[in-house]
């Protein structure tokens, strides 16, 4: 092409407003999905209410499990224990690399002579190297508080592995996975009432109050619905204190009355992964359809993603291409 040509090429495609860098506007590529870069950008919020929430995706999880071990626990033990089994197990064998840490110990009766063996027996096939019990009795309303000591440290000398043998160093956390926390009771979080009670931390506003480990709660508890299955299960107290911490961030919420523990295995093991891929928004965003998603620095198509007013979760759809260590970010203007 001679430099007339050349020339009247440029001024033609500038006229037109549609140059990048090689001469045209194009879109961003993603294994998920893209919108229009520039588009996009143009339309982040960047005013007095803008935010940006980030996370770098990573396959590591570290689940801690509150256990309780309250004599009003005796009707679901047995289920418990067995299932508590299967669901390390299904977590294992899942997609991502979890560490489990089991808060469980056993109610002392001073009446009787004290009780033998181990407190909790891990499955035979599960990888010894990434499960540890902490050894703590948990009462019928600080499951909690247990998890606020075991997550600052408190209880590192309690860690032992499946063989019950002290566990030195312990478990670690690392600092790059997801924290999940489930309590299993069939109670409720109650600060300081009775003297068994004394720990404090155990209700949903005074649990993490900074957002420190920004952890995801649930729990495998007593719901509304648990009091229409008495006869078959009696729980102690709807597990308020459990469900109002899944709300605020982006938990699980299971019946322990469930006759089916299969569907509380499987549903908890698809939400622990669905969460690895999912950011939790710090604000309530004033328009959803106007967030901007962004994965590794390239921006995602509105069909990349799902957006759950509910619990303000972020998720990737299954079309997009996880790498661990991607940096996912949205950006869009709050509510003030």
């Amino acid at each position: 092409m001679n430099s007339s040509k050349l020339t009247l090429c440029l001024v033609f495609c500038l006229a037109l407003g549609a140059c990048n860098k090689s001469g045209f506007r194009g879109k961003s590529s993603t294994d998920g999905g893209s919108g229009d870069v520039n588009g996009a950008v143009d339309a982040a919020a960047s005013g007095p209410n803008a935010v940006t929430d980030t996370i770098t995706i990573s396959k590591n999880v570290d689940l801690v499990i509150a256990l309780d071990s309250s004599g009003s626990m005796d009707e679901e033990r047995a289920a418990v224990s067995v299932n508590l089994n299967k669901l390390i197990l299904a977590l294992q064998k899942g997609s991502l690399d979890p560490r489990i840490h089991l808060i469980a110990g056993r109610e002392e009766d001073d009446d009787e002579a004290p009780v033998t063996g181990p407190v909790f027996s891990f499955p035979p096939d599960v990888d010894a190297g990434k499960v540890a019990l902490i050894v703590q009795e948990i009462g019928s309303h600080d499951a909690l508080g247990h998890v606020s000591q075991t997550l600052s440290g408190a209880y590192a000398a309690r860690y032992q592995n499946v063989k019950g043998m002290v566990m030195n160093p312990p478990l670690a956390f690392r600092p790059e996975a997801k924290l999940e926390v489930l309590v299993i009771s069939d109670d409720n979080g109650i600060n300081g009432q009775g003297a068994a009670n004394t720990m404090g931390g155990n209700t949903a506003k005074d649990f993490d109050p900074m957002n420190k480990w920004k952890a995801t709660v649930s729990g495998v508890i007593g719901t509304p619905t648990s009091m229409q299955a008495a006869g078959l299960c009696q729980i102690a107290a709807v597990g308020q204190e459990y469900i109002t911490l899944a709300a605020q961030t982006g938990g699980s919420i299971l019946d322990i009355c469930s006759p089916d523990w299969s569907m509380i295995i499987d549903r908890f093991t698809k939400d622990v992964l669905k969460r690895s891929q999912s950011i939790l928004l710090s604000r309530e965003p004033l328009n959803p359809d106007k967030l901007l998603v962004t994965l590794g620095g390239k921006v995602l198509s509105q069909d990349a993603w799902v957006y759950d007013a509910a619990t303000r979760l972020v998720t990737l759809s299954a079309k997009v291409a996880v790498t661990a260590g991607l940096e996912l970010k949205v950006n869009y203007e709050a509510k003030p």
